[in-house]
């Protein structure tokens, strides 16, 4: 309290009047979409997908599930590693509202990188379309193998893009353990 009346004090002798204290709270920072696919339906989709079109062995590859509201021509990308040998599969889905959806899988190598994978920087490794979208169902899982011998991890995106419609999207990848 001594202190507010200083302060007061001081502003009174500086000619100026202290700032009136605020009525209410300051209104919260608009809400960013969280990375993680927090959609319940898309969820429940993408599980039943990947218990019917995947092998037994795949599991969801951590970090890599994500969902958001897309609009037509807009698109989601999920980032995440393969190893090279190393069974993948990505699917993507969408719930009513969206007609048609792109998927492609490429390597996602920075500009400034001096390895040998720059080579096939954004080289597009699989790709399918449709009101869904699968890379690597059943047997025929995605291997990485465009550079032969190469046994370090490769960055990839898994990009989906709504070609028709607007709506709830999600993309998801899984590997073989």
């Amino acid at each position: 309290m001594r202190g507010q009346v200083i302060v007061a004090l001081m502003a009174v002798v500086a000619g100026c009047a202290p700032a009136p204290a605020p009525s209410t709270p300051p209104a919260p920072a608009p809400k960013t979409s969280s990375p993680h696919c927090d959609h319940e339906g898309l969820n429940a989709a993408l599980s039943q997908r990947a218990e019917l079109q995947l092998a037994p062995d795949m599991k969801p590859v951590s970090g890599a599930r994500i969902c958001r509201e897309l609009g037509e021509g807009e698109r989601l990308r999920a980032r995440f590693q393969v190893t090279p040998d190393r069974c993948y599969a990505v699917l993507a889905h969408a719930l009513p509202g969206v007609e048609a959806l792109e998927l492609v899988l490429w390597v996602d190598v920075p500009d400034d990188t001096t390895s040998v994978l720059r080579l096939v920087a954004d080289t597009v490794l699989a790709q399918d379309d449709g009101l869904v979208a699968t890379i690597g169902a059943g047997d025929d899982c995605y291997r990485f193998d465009v550079v032969p011998g190469w046994t370090e991890l490769v960055p990839v995106v898994a990009e989906v893009k709504v070609v028709t419609g607007a709506g709830p999207v999600a993309v998801a990848a899984f590997d073989a353990r």
